[in-house]
């Protein structure tokens, strides 16, 4: 993988300290940065991604606090489940703050798909969180707002059937970004597709 910079090569040599908190039946992976006792970061990532998102954000944030970021069940190391919701996630949340050491009143930053975890992480434990930051997250009045779960059943459609790949190089080819974009770093992108892809049977799946 080419460098591009020192901001790169210090967040890939900052991985963070990994460890699996159980959630109700699954595993959850987590890796976090940074001193205890410093003010607590969560760090959520979107849908379709994982904790390594964060990977080049976090190091940086643990100069000046506790930082964690999650992997939700169904991405990255943590596990799958037949079934997910709301209630899930946001228990998730909870568990990995509390293993990480992130302290009372820790900030929540969601991005993305993230922002629904987020949102629900405030409703259900708002009396111990911070404050609450969402990124590239759309809201919408009640009227027009559908329950992100909900979206497919509503509209009649099937679920989508998990994509797989005969290898590991035809998957990392088919890996995007979305929407998809121009990177002025690849190797960001092949460091992010890497660790989404999973070995099923048969081939791989991301």
């Amino acid at each position: 993988m080419q460098a591009r910079g020192g901001w790169y090569d210090r967040g890939l040599a900052a991985p963070g300290e990994s460890r699996d908190v159980q959630g109700r039946g699954a595993e959850i992976a987590d890796a976090s940065w940074g001193s205890v006792g410093r003010q607590g970061v969560l760090l959520i990532h979107g849908r379709n991604a994982h904790r390594r998102w964060w990977q080049f954000v976090a190091r940086f944030m643990a100069d000046n606090f506790r930082v964690a970021a999650v992997d939700l069940s169904g991405h990255g190391d943590s596990a799958w489940r037949s079934q997910y919701s709301k209630p899930l996630f946001a228990d998730q949340a909870r568990r990995v703050m509390a293993a990480a050491g992130l302290g009372s009143k820790p900030f929540v930053v969601a991005q993305s798909f993230g922002g629904f975890v987020g949102l629900d992480v405030h409703q259900r434990y708002g009396a111990d969180i911070g404050s609450i930051i969402v990124a590239h997250f759309t809201a919408a009045p009640a009227s027009r707002y559908t329950e992100w779960g909900l979206r497919k059943a509503a509209a009649g459609a099937a679920a989508r059937r998990t994509r797989t790949y005969e290898d590991g190089d035809a998957a990392l080819a088919r890996f995007r970004l979305i929407p998809e974009q121009p990177c002025a770093h690849p190797g960001i992108v092949r460091y992010l597709a890497e660790h989404a892809l999973r070995q099923v049977d048969p081939g791989f799946t991301e």
